[in-house]
């Protein structure tokens, strides 16, 4: 595996912000300390009480607000060079939900809380490195060429020896706007975390990524630049697991909850959402309420 850890330059189309000073409070901040730090406005609680709900659970408790490390990672062109030349990124690989929208009022925020699965290290199968994603993202599907996105990865390795098929398994937290991305090194992510995810793209020339592991209380927000060229967001919002290898290792069920998303203009929820469930109903999708999802790898349905 090849990694850049190169601290004197960011990745390409990635920014990182000043960390918040001990007793910053989200709550009562401003909106230029907000911006500066790298966190998402306060929505308004009368026009938008859902998200400000939301935002108040998120923010209620401290928080350790850590500077991100971000590198590249090999992983990262292996799903790039799975993803190239398909007409559409959901081809057949994804599993989960899809809200789409007119494509003048695209979505520029998408959120959700999960608790990590835990990814199998047993299976006689398993010859190579499988590796799958769960990631929440505005656009790249039916079609649209702009993919934002970040969530957790797991990767499964083979083992030596007699037996390949008791391997080792290691989670990483990513993002990318498609195709620049890049691993959050330093945010610790175990099975069983529980995890929120904010993707924000307030404006189409850039976007913002908001990760918290819950469990262990650290957050980290990372600014993320479109490729060049690109001058819109996505027509859709996505709770997605992808199969970012040549098979999908066992997962255990991926259940999202406080699904939002939306734009300046509307509010998105899972009610009329597009379920997919991968080729061959590899995995199966339930949407089981307006702001829940939940992903079942067939062997656990």
């Amino acid at each position: 595996m090849s990694v850049s850890k190169d601290s004197s330059a960011l990745p390409k189309g990635a920014r990182i912000f000043e960390l918040p000073p001990d007793g910053f409070d989200p709550m009562t901040a401003s909106a230029s300390e907000l911006r500066r730090y790298g966190l998402p406005r306060r929505p308004d609680p009368d026009s938008e009480p859902q998200l400000a709900r939301l935002y108040a659970r998120a923010f209620s408790s401290p928080r350790t607000f850590v500077k991100p490390e971000l590198v590249v990672d090999s992983r990262l062109d292996a799903i790039n060079a799975k993803r190239e030349g398909k007409p559409d990124f959901s081809s057949g690989d994804w599993g989960g939900a899809v809200v789409t929208t007119a494509a003048d009022d695209p979505p520029n925020f998408v959120f959700a809380q999960f608790q990590v699965p835990a990814v199998l290290n047993f299976d006689p199968e398993v010859t190579q490195p499988l590796t799958t994603g769960f990631w929440i993202g505005i656009g790249g599907y039916a079609g649209s060429g702009s993919l934002l996105q970040a969530g957790i990865a797991a990767t499964v390795t083979p083992g030596t020896g007699f037996f390949p098929f008791f391997g080792s398994v290691s989670y990483w937290a990513w993002t990318e706007w498609w195709p620049n991305g890049f691993i959050v090194d330093n945010l610790v992510i175990s099975p069983g975390d529980a995890v929120s995810v904010l993707v924000c793209a307030p404006q189409p020339d850039h976007g913002f990524v908001l990760m918290e592991n819950l469990t262990t209380g650290q957050i980290v927000s990372v600014g993320v630049d479109p490729p060049a060229g690109l001058t819109a967001n996505g027509p859709s919002a996505e709770w997605i697991i992808e199969s970012l290898s040549v098979d999908t290792p066992l997962f255990t069920p991926w259940a999202c909850i406080n699904c939002q998303a939306g734009s300046h203009d509307s509010s998105l929820t899972l009610t009329g959402a597009t379920t997919l469930d991968m080729a061959d109903d590899e995995v199966r999708t339930t949407v089981t309420s307006p702001s829940s999802v939940t992903v079942t790898w067939e062997k656990f349905s």
